[in-house]
């Protein structure tokens, strides 16, 4: 098994681990509101922590659900003109697509890291009454970064062995696809 083999599995599994695992924050922020709703219109009694708890939550499961995005196809695309190239020609354009990525995607974690670390250093909280530390949801925002960056280079080199082997990628079997009819 080659290095960029091995590099691909591990990257595809981690980021197919985690998306499951986060899913269960979904499920969670549910019940959080599911509490809220009880308490506030069946006994009059509303809290001052879910509201603040769920955006927490929404902001680590956005941040961290995008490398299982990226590894299942999940971003919008636009493909108007894209679905007509033959698959050698998207495989390229992809490729180019993907520099662009990479150097967006550096300089994301490179400014993320740091709103994290100043984070964590002056153990910032929010100014609500509850108080909540902010730097769990910054590191997940820099971790985030870090997962779609990675699986960013998983593609790339899946989409370099393809165009070189002339087989195409294979679809990953995702739970969230749509036939067409």
């Amino acid at each position: 098994m080659s290095v960029f083999s091995v590099l691909i599995k591990g990257i595809d599994y981690l980021n197919d681990k985690i998306g499951k695992l986060i899913a269960y924050l979904a499920v969670l922020m549910m019940l959080i509101v599911t509490y809220e709703v009880m308490m506030r219109y069946l006994f009059r009694s509303p809290t001052i922590w879910a509201l603040e708890i769920n955006q927490t939550l929404l902001c680590i499961y956005s941040a961290l659900a995008g490398g299982y995005t990226l590894l299942n196809q999940g971003h919008v695309n636009v493909e108007i003109v894209y679905q007509y190239f033959s698959p050698k020609t998207k495989l390229i354009i992809d490729l180019i697509t993907y520099i662009f990525f990479f150097g967006f995607m550096v300089v994301l974690l490179k400014e993320t890291y740091k709103m994290a670390f100043e984070s964590v250093m002056i153990n910032e909280r929010s100014l609500s009454l509850l108080g909540l530390p902010l730097y769990p949801a910054k590191i997940s925002i820099a971790l985030g970064s870090l997962l779609l960056l990675l699986q960013g280079i998983s593609n790339f080199i899946k989409k370099v062995i393809s165009l070189i082997s002339g087989i195409e990628p294979e679809k990953p079997k995702s739970i969230f696809t749509i036939s067409k009819r």
